[in-house]
């Protein structure tokens, strides 16, 4: 019960990054839980994906190098799409996975700027953490 601490107590806190989210990412999946279907895709950064399925039950485009079919290609689209300047490449990645939710919050604007989610339909704001609509 205690292990993800441990990293932390003997002096090497970087070995539990994304063995715990950020309470503004728990609100924000605690608003897509009754939301979304075990069908629907959420698009979110490498680390608060992995959370995505067990806790809101939906789908991720990148959640887990071991459980993502082409996982390398999936997350370089990802970092990628956070990463970009807003291009006309910004749709497509939606489009392809059929995103029907899209998170920005600390965790993605490490990977870049997120200007893709600037022409995106803002529905929930939970803290630093928002919620898009394609």
């Amino acid at each position: 019960l205690f292990l993800p601490v441990l990293p932390v107590v003997f002096g090497s806190p970087e070995r539990s990054v994304g063995m715990f989210l950020e309470r503004d990412y728990r609100d924000a999946l605690d608003w897509l839980n009754p939301r979304t279907t075990p069908e629907d895709v959420v698009l979110a950064s490498p680390l608060v994906s992995v959370w995505i399925p067990g806790w809101v039950g939906a789908r991720v485009v990148y959640g887990h190098p071991y459980e993502t079919l082409d996982a390398a290609a999936r997350r370089q689209a990802v970092e990628a799409w956070y990463a970009a300047d807003g291009s006309a490449s910004c749709r497509s990645l939606l489009d392809d996975y059929n995103v029907r939710y899209v998170l920005v919050g600390p965790e993605e604007e490490h990977l870049g700027p997120a200007a893709c989610a600037e022409g995106l339909n803002p529905v929930a704001t939970s803290g630093q953490v928002r919620i898009y609509a394609p």
